[in-house]
């Protein structure tokens, strides 16, 4: 009975303590803030033969409640299909880096993302790592979006190219709708 109430006060303690002082969002959580509202895209799109396609699109990003995560819903045309894409970024303290996950009905697997916030140029720089569809094997792509002002920024993705060196296959410009 003494091991039984030992068990108990050991496991309830760190519970207790954690129930009493919840988590709060920091100032990290604040940059991520900065996206939230309704963008119009203009997207350029490169596939790997080079060839060039123009489309619009739409994302709505809002903070969850509480703070922590930007959930983002994406619909677009991509390389003449829809393209539709959910996302999940917030910042993660035990790495010092935002983290977070995309998923999209071009492949059924999940995409890692991880990256950090550069006040002085106010750009994201983000590593995007999934498995290629089609392919099956690992792709890692980055993402920095750099903001002009308040309404609108910037966001290049990037890959090796069939030479190993960096290849942009597609540039957005995203404009907050009002």
């Amino acid at each position: 009975m003494r091991f039984l109430i030992a068990a108990l006060f050991v496991v309830a303690s760190p519970l207790s303590a954690l129930a009493q002082e919840p988590a709060k969002p920091g100032k990290e959580h604040d940059i991520l803030k900065q996206f939230e509202g309704t963008w119009d895209i203009a997207i350029k799109a490169k596939d790997m033969a080079g060839k060039e396609t123009e489309s619009k699109g739409s994302e709505t990003c809002k903070m969850q409640e509480g703070g922590f995560w930007l959930i983002i819903d994406h619909k677009s045309e991509l390389m003449g299909m829809p393209f539709f894409g959910h996302g999940m970024l917030g910042y993660d303290p035990s790495k010092k880096k935002d983290a977070g996950s995309w998923a999209d009905n071009m492949a059924p697997t999940i995409w890692a993302m991880e990256g950090s916030w550069d006040a002085e140029k106010k750009t994201m720089t983000t590593s995007i790592t999934g498995i290629e569809p089609g392919a099956g094997t690992e792709m890692k792509l980055t993402m920095v979006q750099t903001f002009k002002d308040k309404d609108n920024y910037t966001q290049t993705m990037s890959m090796a190219g069939p030479d190993g060196k960096p290849m942009t296959v597609m540039t957005s410009t995203f404009t907050r709708k009002k």
